[in-house]
């Protein structure tokens, strides 16, 4: 019989969930990079990073992220890792329920994303109260074909220009439901604590578009996190630059793969990432509900 409890986290408990998530992996995978922000930065109380054990044995990792901006102001559940030798059904069903109660009175909703096969889970949600939002897919691209190049007008973002490339990402992404951005001064710690790097496209010393990426060359994997360019600045390829300057970062510093997510309805960005080798690897749905 299930015996289901939390228990307190506290962030020395960092090592022991970067474990855990190496040895019960669970879609859609995050990199360490990701899951240190997600409980460093992004939720506002260790209430919210749920510790979830039966009896003595911890069976699954999840954060209800809170500390962003999205177009329906909703929280993100986000399971990181699930011992697949239990119930998983009762597992989500028990999360979302904490989740529910735990939810900030500043969030107006709750955001979860499931694999395109967990289609148990995808009635679970219904009869939760969820709602269909988008769907998403992750792709990869094999790098050991691309050749090394530098784009000019393309440098790594300095501290100088935090404030001014925090507006350029709002405003690239004002209309877009799938991205999620850090608040300010949780967006300026990552900067200056987190592996991750943004680089910047200038015009006449202005932002005007970017690349986020996220590497971890220990593992052979990278990740585009995110690409924009300002709505009067489209349709001139400088997203094309943008990528293919990060991609021969990757083969530069002996990265064999990279992946990326895009909502499916963003016909423009999947048509680029195609043209560019990337290929659809996985598919995932997202949910909503709001109180």
């Amino acid at each position: 019989m299930l015996e289901f409890k939390y228990h307190p986290f506290s962030r020395v408990k960092e090592s022991e969930v970067l474990q855990f998530v190496g040895r019960y992996p669970w879609k859609p995978h995050w990199l360490s990079e990701h899951i240190k922000e997600f409980i460093q930065l992004l939720t506002s109380s260790t209430d919210l990073i749920f510790d979830l054990h039966n009896k003595n044995d911890r069976i699954a990792i999840a954060v209800l992220i809170d500390k962003i901006k999205n177009k329906g102001n909703n929280a993100c559940l986000e399971v990181l890792a699930l011992d697949q030798r239990y119930d998983v059904y009762m597992i989500y069903q028990y999360l979302i329920e904490s989740a529910k109660q735990k939810l900030p009175i500043t969030r107006s909703g709750i955001e979860v994303t499931i694999h395109e096969s967990l289609t148990k889970l995808n009635d679970l949600l219904v009869q939760e109260g969820f709602n269909s939002y988008y769907d998403i897919f992750e792709m990869m691209v094999d790098l050991s074909t691309l050749e090394h190049i530098k784009i000019n007008e393309i440098s790594l973002l300095q501290p100088e220009d935090f404030v001014e490339c925090y507006d350029v990402i709002g405003l690239s992404f004002k209309d877009n439901p799938e991205m999620a951005i850090p608040d300010y001064e949780e967006w300026e710690k990552s900067r200056r604590t987190s592996d991750s790097q943004i680089w910047v496209y200038k015009d006449n010393r202005k932002i005007v578009g970017f690349v986020n990426n996220m590497i971890d060359v220990q593992d052979q994997k990278a990740e585009i996190r995110s690409v924009g360019v300002l709505p009067s600045y489209r349709g001139k390829g400088l997203g094309r630059k943008l990528l293919l300057n990060s991609l021969s970062y990757f083969v530069n510093k002996g990265v064999s793969t990279c992946h990326l997510t895009v909502a499916t309805k963003n016909r423009k960005a999947l048509h680029l990432y195609e043209d560019i080798g990337f290929q659809v690897n996985d598919i995932f749905k997202v949910y909503y509900w709001n109180r």
